[in-house]
């Protein structure tokens, strides 16, 4: 069995730093020695449940992480998904996945199969006789680590039938997590806030796993209603955020005083936001991951020129058409359940990243645009392009139609030569397509143009000139 385990991440955390906080929940502070303890009784409790696959629902909070730690641990298979999904959506992943069991913040993580419905009896440690002896006797709860630990399921770009379940394994994610201390400094006495959702490897590697395994304390973040404060009442010292969520920060005034590190993933950000906070004395870091790779591939700063740097042990190669390569101990093992789908991305250990780019005779890597029809969100969430370009095609005014970023904003170019075709049934399909998304997944405008989209010289819809075209009005 692996070393590089969570177990064992935990583990050598807690005799490293065993009085120190290493949760922070609002007023719940947990140290690194009852984190472990606690995942390690929940470790125990799961073994007692035959079946492997658990599907993980809710927002960051201690009973999430202790779940996550021990379900894993305990080798079963954790699904992560995003507790704001709309049921549809929710339903369509589950499905593709087929979970055994389900913990979701909204039954209070209390174990359900997979209808929903509470196992009864056994719901608790208390039912569960290992853990109640050792808690009694006030032994630590030691799980069987001679069980391999489970493997953790994300889910690609896409809100249906095109998502994918990428299976990661806590090595992979550890690997990863090594990574980033090369390059990006964090210690026992810093706080890194934990804002970005933990179904997300950004988030999970870059406010979790990181801090947790350079015996930092883990501000989690109170929730939706607070997020715009969580700066100023937890005071961290790093940062790690999406584009969308800084540009908000800075927008309320809420970078706190003692903040020295800001961490930026998932998206690109524009270089005068950077430069300015570099200005006033911050040290900022751009990272480029994809689920697949476990998050880690590379990094810019002030140091590089803001030109990516592939982290050391990847192995990263540009092919003749321009596409990244990547090789790295963090690469998935596959899709779950889908070998076809992997074969088209794994060539040899080497994951076809979809995106193109080049190298520099530095050894800088550039990235340029596309091939994989995602765009990036500002708030971090990715769009299978193709998938919304579909549903706004079947209307049958419509010739053809491309998305794309506006000022920050999802946007949705429509191109018809129907004269009739106005804003007011623009809008309608927009509030047709929203309605059945999560809010974070929504079309924030529409354009309406009556001339073909751009397109690129073998023929491909070209999203990068599409803002270009908005000498007709931009609507909400």
């Amino acid at each position: 069995m692996s070393e590089n385990t969570f177990y064992n991440l935990l583990k050598k955390s807690a005799e490293k730093y065993p009085d120190d906080t290493a949760i922070l929940y609002d007023t719940h502070a947990i140290t690194y020695s009852e984190l472990f303890k606690d995942s390690c009784k929940k470790a125990v409790h799961f073994k007692h449940f035959d079946k492997k696959r658990i599907a993980l629902i809710g927002p960051a909070s201690y009973r999430w992480v202790v779940n996550f730690f021990g379900a894993v641990i305990a080798g079963k298979d954790v699904v992560l998904l995003d507790s704001f999904l709309a049921d549809a959506e929710r339903r369509i992943l589950l499905d593709k996945v087929r979970p055994d069991y389900i913990l979701s913040s909204t039954m209070q993580y209390i174990l359900a199969d997979s209808n929903a419905e509470i196992i009864q009896n056994v719901h608790d440690e208390e039912n569960c006789s290992d853990a109640e002896a050792a808690s009694d006797a006030g032994i630590q709860a030691v799980p069987d680590t001679s069980v391999p630990e489970g493997n953790i399921l994300f889910f690609t770009s896409g809100t249906s039938e095109l998502a994918k379940a990428v299976v990661l394994t806590s090595e992979n994610l550890n690997f990863s997590t090594s990574l980033v201390s090369t390059r990006i400094h964090c210690d026992s006495s810093d706080r890194v806030l934990s804002i970005l959702p933990l179904n997300h490897v950004f988030g999970l590697v870059y406010s979790l796993l990181w801090p947790l395994s350079c015996g930092a304390c883990v501000c989690i973040s109170r929730g939706i209603k607070h997020i715009g404060f969580d700066t100023i009442y937890y005071l961290p010292s790093i940062l790690p955020v999406v584009p969308a969520m800084l540009e908000g920060f800075i927008h309320l005034n809420a970078l706190n005083e003692g903040l020295k590190t800001i961490v930026i993933g998932e998206s690109h950000c524009p270089s005068h936001i950077i430069n300015e906070l570099e200005d006033d004395g911050y040290t900022i870091y751009s990272v480029y991951g994809l689920t697949a790779a476990s998050g880690g591939i590379a990094v810019s700063s002030k140091d590089t020129g803001h030109e990516l740097v592939p982290y050391d042990d990847i192995n990263v190669y540009v092919a003749s058409d321009g596409e990244i390569f990547i090789k790295s101990r963090g690469i998935m093992n596959g899709y779950d359940n889908d070998d076809e789908e992997t074969a088209k991305v794994l060539t040899d250990g080497y994951l076809h990243s979809g995106d193109l780019g080049h190298m520099t005779d530095d050894g800088h890597l550039i990235i340029t645009g596309s091939k994989k029809n995602i765009l990036a969100l500002p708030n971090g969430e990715k769009i299978n392009c193709l998938e919304v370009e579909e549903f706004f095609n079947s209307n049958s005014s419509v010739n053809e139609t491309a998305l794309g970023l506006l000022h920050g904003a999802s946007t949705i170019w429509i191109s018809t030569k129907d004269d009739n075709f106005k804003n007011e049934q623009a809008q309608r399909i927009v509030n047709a397509y929203n309605k059945s998304k999560c809010v974070s997944r929504h079309i924030n405008h529409f354009v309406i143009v009556r001339t073909p989209l751009p397109r690129d010289a073998s023929g491909q819809l070209d999203r990068w000139a599409l803002a270009d075209m908005c000498s007709s009005s931009v609507n909400e």
